[in-house]
């Protein structure tokens, strides 16, 4: 049997919250993160290109793309967020035709053609992976030339993802949930390394707090997550 891409039980929990997700993008501290992950890229990535989005949740990133006419390819390894994708896409049939929902056993490893993406995204999907290294070989892999990388990760010296591992052992586990499957967190030089080692080019990087406003999250202490956009090295 193929390996889970994430850590175990993080699917499960995943998909507890499936039918609730979308209310939670519509929040406008997901709004926020939304809007500054695609502020990492230009136009000329938009119209015509083809996308990944690694981890796609229930669509609500590829269907931003979609709108931007983009072509996508949503993976997701939470069988309940693939089928909330799928029916949701459906409901908008202007979208429906630049998307494709698929459920996978595993991101680390891709059943996909070199160089068949002009874009992958991959937003706060890293932190739960047994082998992120692995994983961004293939996002790296799967690139064209000129292609890029935008992705998110959990920022290791965050004052306030501290704060919510505290909450976390005090309510024994219950909140918040997402933290007891989380299993790798950055600092800004080792989110770098991690990416130049595999394969990728940084071309931007930067803190991000989703729920305060760009000018007090952008910074080392209450950056809870580190935000990149890289590109695939040239051979």
């Amino acid at each position: 049997m193929t390996s889970s891409p994430i850590t175990p039980g993080a699917a499960a929990y995943h998909d507890t919250l499936a039918d609730t997700w979308e209310a939670r993008r519509r929040r406008k501290s997901h709004q926020r993160r939304a809007a500054a992950l695609l502020s990492l890229l230009d136009d000329s990535q938009f119209v015509g290109k083809d996308w990944l989005d690694a981890g796609c949740g229930t669509g609500f990133l590829a269907r931003l793309l979609a709108g931007r006419k983009c072509r996508v390819l949503g993976l997701d390894a939470a069988q309940r967020m693939i089928e909330v994708a799928k029916a949701l896409a459906e409901q908008q049939p202007d979208l429906s035709a630049f998307l494709d929902f698929r459920l996978v056993p595993t991101i680390e490893k891709l059943d996909l053609p070199d160089a068949s993406f002009d874009g992958v995204l991959c937003s706060s999907v890293l932190e739960y992976l047994e082998n992120p290294e692995q994983c961004l070989k293939e996002f790296a892999r799967v690139l064209r030339p000129g292609g890029a990388l935008v992705i998110s990760a959990p920022h290791r010296l965050s004052a306030i993802r501290a704060l919510q591992a505290m909450a976390l052992r005090l309510t024994r586990g219950r909140w918040p949930g997402y933290l007891q499957f989380s299993r790798n967190a950055y600092t800004f030089r080792d989110f770098r390394h991690l990416l130049e080692k595999s394969g990728l080019s940084v071309q931007r990087m930067y803190y991000y707090t989703p729920r305060l406003p760009p000018a007090v999250g952008a910074c080392a202490l209450l950056g809870t997550l580190l935000m990149a956009r890289a590109a695939r090295k040239q051979d």
